[in-house]
């Protein structure tokens, strides 16, 4: 299948043959990426690949406040491929590039724009049938992997296992002599509203343990002062951000070093960025606890198409006593189960035992990394020096290497191989 010539991050793509069936362009700035939101909007309406994740919005809170403001000499360069046919949008893979320098080579890798902090990453694909879906996706794969790509390896992350694009992409690969490696990620836990909250929680939990969080309710409700409310608008969120970051500071496990995302300098912008974009779209539902007007617990859950994502909780060390925490994931349940009859609830990344508890089945997001045929010095150094630089003995060497130089380094392989004993 013809496609167009993939671009260097700056220039812009022009077809080989405009006659072909699919266009592959690659939008390598913000004007481009704008340019795309009335199209991208219509293709997350629809699309059977769609997450909140890979929406305009969120995947642009991702570049702009995580990726765009690295410094100079590490910034990486925006490589977003969207798929036409006739045209028309059909498909769009958010991806960027940077650079990682193995041993003093450097090795041009592209990843999910949401590499890190979004839980799922995946292709957008049009609705249509199967068969045109894979289409596009080979058309990508095409660009991705033609000889003038400015990327030599692909690396992508928490792809969703669920997504019939990770087959499509994993066979494509293979089928155009990359070299490809799929491991898994990060397990992933979810339950279906189907049959509504008392069926769930007959299903879901003991008699012992339903007498046990009603408890705990009553115990929070005499504790005075106490008051639920549900966020949803843009006016809402007003002076929000601050109590949250209060929360994250006062929880049992929170440190110095960690202090929660809404303390951080660096991820609490693009915190603000995805509550605003959700609060703007509808999509948000945070969940807050108070007592005596004063923020306790939170989650902060966002409801896109058929699917609630829970994304961030928290709670102060002293409302533990009270059960804060569960009991603010509990009411938040509730009212998904209240406002959806039909829906998923999915509880994200994390094995963590309140979702093992709360949830009823789990999947397992996916690693696909893959070189580019023609690149054999890339895919040795991603996939067989890589790895071994990350053993402790290597790191140790390399260590031995920077204090004492390269000369003590091999007196000491001699030594261990009986040389000058």
């Amino acid at each position: 299948m013809n496609a167009t010539c993939l671009p260097l991050p700056g220039a812009t793509a022009t077809p080989r043959d405009s006659a072909a069936p699919y266009q592959v362009h690659a939008v390598v700035d913000m004007a481009q990426w704008d340019a795309l939101h009335a199209e991208w909007q219509d293709l997350s309406a629809s699309s059977p690949t769609a997450t909140v994740f890979n929406t305009f919005e969120w995947t642009r809170a991702c570049w702009q406040h995580l990726h765009a403001r690295q410094p100079a000499g590490h910034r990486p360069a925006l490589w977003l491929l969207a798929v036409r046919q006739h045209g028309r949008l059909c498909a769009l893979a958010p991806l960027w590039l940077h650079t990682e320098h193995v041993l003093g080579m450097a090795v041009r890798v592209a990843r999910w724009i949401g590499d890190g902090p979004t839980d799922y990453g995946d292709l957008l694909l049009a609705a249509a049938p199967p068969a045109a879906q894979q289409a596009a996706v080979n058309a990508l794969l095409d660009h991705l992997l033609a000889a003038d790509a400015p990327c030599q390896v692909i690396d992508l992350r928490e792809c969703r296992a669920e997504s019939p694009a990770l087959a499509w992409l994993r066979d494509g690969l293979r089928q155009r002599g990359a070299y490809t490696h799929e491991g898994d990620d990060s397990p992933c836990c979810a339950t279906a509203t189907a049959g509504g909250w008392e069926a769930y929680a007959e299903r879901q939990f003991s008699a012992q343990r339903r007498k046990g969080f009603r408890r705990e309710a009553r115990r929070l409700q005499e504790a005075g002062g106490i008051s639920w409310q549900t966020l949803t608008t843009p006016e809402q969120l007003d002076g929000l951000a601050p109590q949250l970051a209060r929360v994250q500071a006062a929880q049992a496990c929170a440190s110095t070093g960690r202090p929660g995302e809404f303390n951080d300098p660096v991820i609490r912008p693009y915190m603000d960025a995805v509550l605003a974009a959700g609060a703007q779209r509808g999509w948000l539902r945070a969940y807050v606890l108070r007592r005596d007007g004063e923020l306790l617990a939170y989650l902060i859950a966002f409801a896109f198409r058929d699917r609630f994502y829970l994304y961030n909780t928290g709670h102060t060390s002293e409302s533990q006593r009270w059960g804060a925490g569960k009991q603010v994931i509990l009411h938040g349940l509730r009212c998904m189960f209240d406002e959806a009859d039909a829906a998923t609830v999915d509880f994200l990344r994390g094995a963590y035992d309140y979702k093992q508890m709360l949830t009823e089945h789990a999947t397992t997001n996916r690693r696909l990394q893959a070189a580019r045929p023609g690149a054999p010095l890339a895919a040795w150094c991603w996939f067989t020096l890589r790895p071994a630089l990350a053993n402790n003995r290597a790191q140790r060497l390399l260590g031995i290497a920077r204090a004492q130089g390269p000369r003590e380094v091999w007196r000491r392989l001699l030594w261990r191989c009986g040389v000058g004993r």
